[in-house]
């Protein structure tokens, strides 16, 4: 509520329903440039929690992604709260096909992306909050992938 940097949140509490994955955290969220050892680490389960725990004076950060952000001018409270800091954007979500799969199916699910969330599907889609599916490779993930090893 009152900081002006992320450095402000070092040694405070920091709630977070992110946190499960700390290597993930420190290396790709962060980008190295801070470690969640930092901070006096509150897990939180669920998005609204690690929201209200800023809100409520429980925590004195929150660690939240883009959807949670988003909700932040819904909540009650959530306009007392100010953004410090933001990551670098991350790739966007994976619909995966495991390599175990026969390469003839993997073939056909990928070919069949470009086809779902258009027509009838479209309004499916917006509700899930899906803007778009599409056949695609690794390589928008390759630096989060070599940040992580």
């Amino acid at each position: 509520k009152s900081g002006s940097s992320l450095g402000d949140c070092k040694a405070k509490k920091l709630a977070s329903n992110h946190a499960v994955d700390s290597k993930f955290v420190d290396a790709v969220v962060f980008g190295g440039s801070h470690k969640l050892s930092e901070f006096k680490l509150d897990k939180t389960r669920r998005p609204v929690q690690t929201l209200k725990a800023v809100i409520k004076d429980k925590a004195d950060c929150a660690l939240i992604d883009d959807s949670e952000k988003n909700e932040l001018s819904h909540i009650d409270g959530g306009s007392s709260l100010k953004v410090l800091w933001s990551s670098a954007e991350l790739p966007p979500m994976a619909v995966v096909a495991f390599s175990s799969a026969p390469s003839a199916d993997r073939a056909k699910f990928k070919a069949a992306l470009d086809s779902l969330c258009t027509g009838e599907d479209k309004k499916t889609c917006e509700k899930l909050g899906i803007v778009l599916l599409k056949s695609g490779d690794d390589s928008p993930y390759a630096a989060v992938i070599e940040a992580y090893d």
